[in-house]
C-alpha cells in the first residue's frame, strides 16, 4: 500500500466507525422512547345517561295509599301525579260533622218533648273543620308558591300553570266561603241556654254540604323534571308525615358512565354524543364518568363517547 493512501484509509474507517455509532445511537433511542412512551389510540365507547342528582319525595298529608300512578323507569315532568291518597283527615271531618248534626237534633227533638237540653259542641266542630281547611289551604298555597317559582324557571307550560292556578284559586274561594259561615256571629251566653238550636243545625249542615263538595283523594306530585327511581309506598299504606314516598332522579342534570376497562387509560374525551371536546372527565376503577353534554337525552340512552387512551401499566410508570 503506497504510504499516501493510508491516511485516507484511516479516514474512512474513522467515519464508519462514527456512522456506526450515530446509528446504533439512534436505535437505541427510539426503542427507549417507545418503551416509555406507548403510541395512543382512539377508542369509541358506548355511555350511559345517569341520574347526577336524586330527591327523595315525603308525605306531607295523612292519607292512605290508594294507587301509585307511576312506576319505577318511567319519565314524569313537574306537577305529573306519582300517588293518589285517600284523604283520610277529609274524611274523619265529615264523620266528626255528620254525628254533631245527629247529636243537635236529638237535641231539638229533647228540648221540644221538654226533656233535658243536650250541651252541643257544634261550635268546637266547626272550627276543627275550618282548621282542616285552612291547613288545606296552607299546603295547596306551598304547593302553588312552587309552581310559581318552576314557571318562572321556564321548567313548567303555561297551560299547566294555569290549570294549577286554577285549582288554587278554587281551594281559596272555599276557605273564604268556610270562614264566611264561621264568622255568623252565635247569640250571646246571657240569650244561650247551652241547649243546640236551629242556627247550629244550619251551620253544621251547611259545612257538611262544603267538605263533601271537596275531592276524597289527592295526589303527591313530582318536584321536578326526572324519571321515577322507586316506589317506597303500596296500596293501603298509611305513611306518617315527612316519611319517604319516592325517589326521583333529575334529568336535566345528567351525567355519562362509560366502562373502560382497568388496562388502559384516558388521556382525553375528544367528543361525546356527537359535540366534539375536549371534555373533563373522572376514571375510576376502569368506569368512565363525565357531565352530560347540552344533549336532550332521558336516563338510560346511549350515545358514542370517542376517547384517546393508551396502556395503564406502561403510563403509571412515567
Amino acid at each position: 500500500m503506497p504510504p499516501r493512501t493510508l491516511p485516507h484509509l484511516i479516514a474512512v474507517l474513522v467515519c464508519a466507525a462514527l456512522a456506526a455509532a450515530a446509528g446504533w445511537t439512534f436505535f437505541v433511542l427510539v426503542r427507549v422512547a417507545e418503551a416509555a412512551w406507548p403510541e395512543t389510540r382512539e377508542v369509541a365507547l358506548s355511555a350511559r345517561v345517569v341520574p347526577a342528582l336524586e330527591g327523595t319525595v315525603v308525605a306531607r298529608r295523612r292519607g292512605r295509599v290508594r294507587r301509585a300512578v307511576c312506576a319505577p323507569g318511567d319519565e314524569v315532568a313537574a306537577g305529573d301525579a306519582l300517588i293518589e291518597f285517600d284523604d283520610l283527615a277529609l274524611f274523619e271531618s265529615r264523620a266528626d260533622l255528620e254525628r254533631e248534626i245527629d247529636q243537635v237534633r236529638a237535641a231539638l227533638a229533647a228540648a221540644s218533648e221538654r226533656r233535658p237540653p243536650v250541651e252541643s259542641e257544634s261550635v268546637r266542630l266547626l272550627r276543627a273543620a275550618l282548621r282542616h281547611l285552612e291547613e288545606s289551604y296552607g299546603m295547596e298555597r306551598e304547593e302553588f308558591e312552587r309552581w310559581k317559582t318552576l314557571k318562572e324557571e321556564g321548567l313548567v307550560a303555561r297551560i299547566d300553570f294555569e290549570r294549577k292556578e286554577a285549582e288554587f284559586a278554587a281551594v281559596t274561594r272555599r276557605l273564604e266561603e268556610a270562614r264566611a259561615g264561621a264568622e255568623e256571629s252565635p247569640p250571646a251566653p246571657s240569650d244561650r241556654t247551652g241547649e243546640p238550636d236551629a242556627l247550629d243545625l244550619r251551620r253544621s249542615e251547611r259545612l257538611l254540604a262544603r267538605l263533601n263538595r271537596l275531592p276524597d283523594t289527592f295526589f303527591v306530585r313530582s318536584p321536578w323534571n326526572g324519571a321515577v327511581q322507586a316506589i317506597h309506598v303500596v296500596e293501603g299504606d298509611i305513611p306518617e308525615r315527612r316519611a319517604p314516598l319516592a325517589i326521583i332522579s333529575r334529568t336535566a342534570l345528567g351525567r355519562l358512565e362509560a366502562e373502560l376497562g382497568r388496562d388502559l387509560r384516558i388521556v382525553e374525551v375528544r367528543s361525546a354524543c356527537g359535540i366534539p371536546g375536549p371534555f373533563p372527565f373522572t376514571l375510576r376503577d376502569g368506569v368512565l364518568s363525565m357531565i352530560a353534554p347540552s344533549v336532550r337525552m332521558g336516563l338510560g340512552q346511549r350515545c358514542r363517547v370517542a376517547v384517546l387512551v393508551r396502556p395503564h401499566s406502561v403510563a403509571r410508570g412515567n
